[in-house]
């Protein structure tokens, strides 16, 4: 399916998101399962199914992270404009970073936060400092749930936080898990963590009532650099065939480890999963190579943001050890400068090797997709 296959499949009503999920390119971002208005949509396994309450009312494909029409209208299509890099950082131009307020390398300054993190931490310190000076109530992060699979996760307080600490690499559908928030008056301001896919459907929240309370209690919106999207079901099933794990996906356990590398170059050879059975055998595998083997047909191929155009601050890993941290609002900007003057996270300068890294995990992973897009929506059909 490609960009205007996928513009058209939205546009059809007799469709729904398991028709979607079917095609390999869901997102897993979770925002369909909030806009349903008969909880027909659920998420099991790693599957997502339609129930014989769906009424199609296409609600789930409006609010789908993977429809991009309104990613293109004047207004929201403005968040991918790049012009401003080549002044500020000319060897860097080429790469889709949107617009910004500022362009940090970063590091968590606390020790606590660098034990739990994949790369510099920076991410849980400005959650964790949005929590102590509180500007949030609660953060929506990911963490591994009883069955081992990654979902959303509300935490409260610094312990709950650095428990949950570490990239997952895995979808988890954790927008889903904001209906408990909706009602909920204990939690007024919320700090999210997200893909720049679920990004973009947070701010479409608005355009359906159902979901529109959240755009007042969504304060933080952080967002991971996502260059080559998730592994599907399938591909996690194959990847432990290959590697000759007889268990059925259902049966095995899920957590992680942290395995430190003095010659790694690749943040996630840092992580691992650890699949358990039932007889307490384990499997050990790095999360780049269950990342390796994502199918042609994912995610990534309907996704032109890399970076996360629609959150208040987008985070990546710069090098082995930093972050590439960059604020896109007003709040976001603030918010950093507070954390970095409160010796939560400390600011460093890009060195070579950074600038390497950062240019390869950009131009290999966004720049011909986002050229695409630019080269479809040259008119304004689907405007």
């Amino acid at each position: 399916m490609n960009i205007e296959q996928a513009i058209e499949f939205f546009a059809d009503t007799s469709k729904t998101v398991e028709d979607f999920y079917k095609t390999g390119l869901c997102s897993y971002c979770g925002a369909c399962i909030l806009v349903c208005p008969k909880k027909a949509i659920s998420y099991k396994e790693m599957e997502i199914t339609v129930n014989e309450d769906c009424i199609y009312c296409g609600k789930c494909l409006q609010i789908c992270s993977q429809n991009q029409k309104l990613r293109y209208v004047t207004k929201m299509s403005e968040k991918a404009d790049n012009f401003f890099i080549s002044e500020y950082l000319p060897r860097l131009r080429d790469i889709p970073f949107g617009k910004f307020e500022g362009f940090y390398i970063t590091k968590s300054s606390k020790e606590t936060v660098l034990k739990e993190s994949m790369v510099g931490g920076t991410t849980l310190s400005l959650i964790l400092y949005a929590l102590n000076s509180s500007q949030i109530d609660a953060a929506l992060i990911t963490d591994f749930d009883s069955n081992g699979f990654p979902t959303g996760k509300m935490v409260k307080s610094e312990e709950e936080l650095l428990i949950s600490g570490g990239s997952k690499y895995l979808p988890s559908m954790s927008l889903s898990r904001l209906s408990k928030i909706i009602e909920d008056t204990n939690i007024q301001s919320l700090a999210i963590t997200s893909l720049p896919c679920q990004a973009y459907a947070i701010r479409k929240f608005g355009t359906d009532p159902k979901t529109a309370v959240l755009n007042s209690k969504i304060k933080l919106v952080l967002t991971l650099f996502c260059g080559s999207g998730l592994p599907t079901k399938n591909d996690l099933k194959e990847y432990l065939k290959k590697n000759k794990v007889k268990e059925e996906l259902s049966n095995l356990q899920v957590t992680k480890k942290k395995r430190k590398k003095f010659w790694r170059i690749n943040p996630q050879d840092q992580q691992r999963y650890i699949f358990s059975t039932p007889s307490n055998k384990e499997y050990n595998f790095s999360s780049r190579k269950i990342l390796g083997m994502k199918t042609k047909d994912n995610c990534r191929l309907l996704c032109p943001d890399y970076t996360g155009y629609f959150s208040d601050i987008s985070i990546g890993a710069a090098g082995v050890t930093t972050n590439l941290t960059i604020t896109r609002t007003k709040f976001g900007e603030k918010l950093f400068q507070e954390a970095l003057q409160a010796k939560y996270i400390k600011q460093k300068n890009l060195n070579f090797l950074e600038y390497f890294l950062i240019n390869i995990m950009g131009n290999k992973k966004r720049q011909k997709n986002h050229l695409a897009y630019e080269k479809c929506f040259c008119d304004t059909r689907f405007y």
